[in-house]
């Protein structure tokens, strides 16, 4: 899906990448109706499998969302960036 994005983007000088963030710490834990009954042991069962130690924050991904929309980041076209503490590697 992204190739074919990124190609059917490319020639209105559109890049087109995505964001797959890991565990991240937002209001989403505590709220009812959240899938997870419990945030305080939804992080503390999902905490020890990021390498890293913790969870992202909303900060760290907006972060990265506002560095691929900009100039800095015209060479990546059609990626797809893992913000998830090193969790994919284990």
């Amino acid at each position: 899906m992204h190739s074919w994005n990124a190609e059917l983007l490319r020639p209105r000088g559109i890049r087109f990448n995505a964001i797959s963030p890991g565990p991240t710490d937002t209001p989403l834990f505590d709220k009812p109706g959240s899938p997870f009954p419990d945030g305080k042991a939804a992080r503390a069962a999902l905490t020890p499998d990021i390498p890293v130690g913790r969870f992202g924050t909303a900060r760290e991904i907006a972060d990265l969302v506002v560095h691929l929309a900009s100039d800095e980041s015209a060479y990546t076209v059609d990626q797809d960036i893992l913000a998830d503490g090193g969790r994919h590697i284990l």
